[in-house]
């Protein structure tokens, strides 16, 4: 395992009804991200498209995505020529269902993994339905899984996901160092959306003693308001240690990280050594009772 790495955070701004564009913009980003020695860039959550969930429409195929297809091949070819892995969220299209999904390229241009969104939202603000992904969506059926990228063990969650801290304890006991969340977050006109946002991911970072990148995208996009605050949260306390600038526009956040910080946090919380299991075995189980 080497000791640091370097990685992105690219937030976008609005995206295109065109895919071409979208990931015209992906390409250069991942060019940019690489000549500043980043070995691993995280896009945001549908990254090829607009946040077409905010819309209620049965006119929605041409959103999602089978991986690789021509698109996603050009950026597969991208990720080995600038020897750099990328997490690309999509809009994922199989035989049968619809999935909120992120796409795992290792530097060598090669499809590792997948990750699909476990925790799928629907909830009510100001009184009426701003998010419709419970009607395009399908949970996620693959688990926590982490991926090896460049020596580090990674892992994903996609925007609601981060609400539940299952799935980062998961991911943390199966060893990833970094976890990505690749979100498209908006504040819907509520200070305490972007606040909590903040909250919960240093919170996650600091009780899992792991790295915690949020990925967002920024601006308006729908009429829904993307609040950006791309950021990395440090295992040592929660701490940001770098956030976008936000400037309304296409922005890569760059950050070396040490990967030995995660040590010295689980020597400060060992919460794995006195984890309980025993006591939580039964948990869920009288959840609908």
């Amino acid at each position: 395992m080497i000791n640091e790495i370097v990685i992105c955070a690219a937030q976008m701004a609005p995206n295109s009804e065109d895919k071409r564009v979208n990931a015209d913009r992906i390409l250069k980003m991942i060019g940019d991200a690489a000549k500043e020695n980043a070995k691993i860039i995280a896009f945001p959550e549908c990254a090829l498209t607009p946040f077409f969930t905010l819309k209620n429409t049965k006119d929605f195929d041409h959103y999602f995505d089978t991986v690789p297809n021509e698109i996603t091949s050009e950026i597969m070819k991208s990720a080995k020529d600038n020897d750099i892995s990328v997490i690309l969220p999509y809009a994922e299209k199989t035989n049968i269902r619809y999935y909120n999904s992120a796409a795992v390229i290792n530097s060598k241009g090669q499809l590792i993994g997948n990750y699909r969104k476990v925790h799928i939202p629907g909830a009510f603000v100001q009184d009426e339905v701003k998010n419709f992904e419970k009607i395009y969506f399908t949970p996620g059926d693959l688990g926590f899984p982490c991926f090896d990228l460049d020596g580090v063990r990674v892992g994903i969650q996609i925007c609601y996901d981060r609400h539940f801290p299952e799935g980062f304890r998961s991911l943390a006991l199966s060893g990833a160092q970094i976890i990505f969340n690749v979100t498209g977050a908006g504040a819907y006109g509520k200070p305490w959306r972007s606040d909590s946002w903040e909250l919960l991911l240093r919170a996650r970072a600091f009780e899992n003693g792991v790295y915690v990148v949020g990925v967002n995208k920024i601006g308006l996009e729908y009429g829904q308001d993307y609040f950006g605050r791309s950021l990395v949260a440090s295992p040592l306390g929660g701490e940001i240690t770098g956030k976008t600038q936000d400037h309304g526009e296409d922005e890569l956040l760059i950050k070396r990280i040490d990967l030995d910080d995660i040590t010295e946090a689980r020597k400060r919380l060992p919460a794995f050594r006195d984890i309980r299991i025993d006591q939580y075995a039964d948990i869920y189980r009288n959840i609908n009772q």
